[in-house]
């Protein structure tokens, strides 16, 4: 009986970061992007000799003359090796000037689609891609560079879910623990004849000046700077595991309501946080409206975290994509627009003139109630903004409930009688913008009797020697 054939260490390797790290099982159907340069191309030799049921698909991006002749080198080595071949073509010059990308952003998107369309399409455990170490520690260089935190300098993980493409099928990078020289050595070894890209070489693009430039440049420093980087990478990504299961327990206390366009916190609750979970929470919001965000600038969460302690005049801060925070206490929004925003249960809103009966009760809608009486009722209360007591005797019926209109004016109780602007009280008061149009105001006559949830108007105020009372309150059931 012949002996059964030894695998290379770099076979073993891979086949330990496939089992252990990408969790993969070789009898389920297994999708890989093949571009046909060197790392992919190792990638689907070597999961092909250890057995693994493969998928080999390959997307010409139409951005090099050479590009169908590569896709017809991968569709060869997968007719060889008696694979299926699955083929993408996309216009990515045309995608990015109209989506306003780099053209390595639009092909990144284009490629991603086209590969996980094909895993859901043929039922696959996962999405593979030949990402290695030296791609590890480029990706934790840029994420310095341009300011991340603990998500992004920990770098790529073997095995990532819903980064905006799929919400079941994962992301595999077998290789991210082999080197590419590694890699190159291998496809020597087995005689495979990837494609080399020439664009690997042009330093015009931001990744191959740090691979060309800033790497080598480090190098002089320290020969072991990429071993460094990648260490660091993934002590990093064991810290994060950590910061991750104290992100979702103060994710979970902090979130009130999440809808179409919209994450709402306690803000109360977001303000207690420590300031390093403040950071992650917002980042996480800004994830969950803007899934597969790669890099969120560090200066974007910044002016986030001064919100929180110094809200603007407008309770309101226009952030980054598209998104703002938008403060309405006890809720603090990161939200698309306020028009995205549901009215919260906390605010009585009407649409119309409601008249108002004494004594009585009526509806507001909403679950939202108005009851009137003249004599105190088990509810009254001197401490409630949403009851009032009024004296009576200045009221000259009807009474009617009527959202503000623009020249409205008050007269708020301990002004001595003044008037301001309703637009300012509301201001002053601190309701929020969207609020106030449908906000009910009792009018007598055409004068503001009360606000609720405020204050009666001085012109209506009681005193020892009131004689006649009317007890009002606007409530939710």
């Amino acid at each position: 009986m012949p002996a059964k054939k030894q695998l290379s260490p770099l076979l073993k390797q891979i086949a330990a970061s496939a089992r252990d790290e990408c969790c993969l099982d070789p009898s389920q159907p297994l999708l890989i992007g093949v571009s046909g340069g060197p790392d992919s191309l190792c990638l689907a030799h070597a999961l092909h000799a250890l057995h693994y049921n493969l998928l080999i698909a390959h997307f010409d991006h139409q951005l090099r003359p050479e590009s169908s002749a590569e896709a017809r080198m991968v569709q060869d080595w997968a007719k060889a090796n008696r694979l299926p071949f699955l083929l993408g073509v996309g216009d990515v010059r045309s995608f990015a000037k109209a989506q306003r990308l780099s053209i390595e952003e639009a092909a990144r998107t284009l490629r991603y689609r086209f590969l996980f369309a094909q895993a859901g399409q043929h039922q696959a455990q996962a999405v593979a891609v030949a990402h290695n170490a030296d791609d590890q520690v480029e990706t934790i260089l840029m994420h310095l560079l341009r300011g991340a935190g603990l998500s992004g300098l920990k770098g790529m993980l073997p095995i990532s879910l819903n980064e905006g493409w799929a919400d079941t099928v994962p992301l595999v990078r077998p290789l991210l623990g082999i080197w590419r020289k590694d890699i190159e050595e291998y496809c020597a070894s087995e005689s495979l004849s990837p494609n080399l890209d020439a664009t690997n070489n042009d330093t015009t693009y931001y990744r191959n000046r740090l691979r060309h430039q800033l790497i080598p440049h480090l190098e002089s420093y320290n020969p072991q700077i990429r071993q460094v980087i990648w260490r660091t990478g993934r002590a990093l990504a064991g810290d994060a595991k950590t910061v991750a299961a104290a992100l979702e327990t103060a994710w979970q206390s902090s979130l009130i309501e999440e809808g179409p366009g919209f994450v709402a916190f306690d803000w109360a609750t977001l303000c207690a946080q420590p300031t390093g979970l403040q950071r992650s929470l917002l980042r996480k919001a800004f994830d969950e409206l803007r899934p597969g965000l790669r890099d969120l600038d560090f200066e974007v969460v910044e002016r986030g975290l001064h919100f929180l302690s110094h809200p603007t005049r407008s309770a309101s801060l226009n952030l980054a994509l598209g998104l703002s925070l938008i403060l309405e206490p006890p809720r603090l929004y990161l939200a698309e627009s306020p028009q995205m925003l549901p009215v919260p249960p906390a605010w009585p809103q009407i649409t119309g003139e409601i008249m108002v009966p004494v004594p009585g009760k009526i509806t507001l809608g909403r679950q939202w109630w108005l009851e009137t009486a003249t004599e105190p009722q088990h509810w009254t209360s001197k401490d409630d903004p949403f009851q009032a007591c009024l004296d009576a005797t200045a009221i000259i019926a009807p009474l009617r409930l009527l959202p503000p209109q623009p020249a409205d004016r008050f007269c708020p109780l301990g002004m001595q009688g003044k008037s301001q602007k309703l637009a300012d009280f509301f201001i002053n008061q601190g309701l929020p913008r969207r609020a106030r149009p449908n906000w009910p105001l009792l009018l007598c006559g055409e004068v503001i009797a009360w606000i609720p949830g405020f204050r009666p108007s001085e012109h209506f105020r009681t005193h020892p020697g009131t004689t006649q009372r009317c007890y009002i309150r606007v409530f939710a059931v």
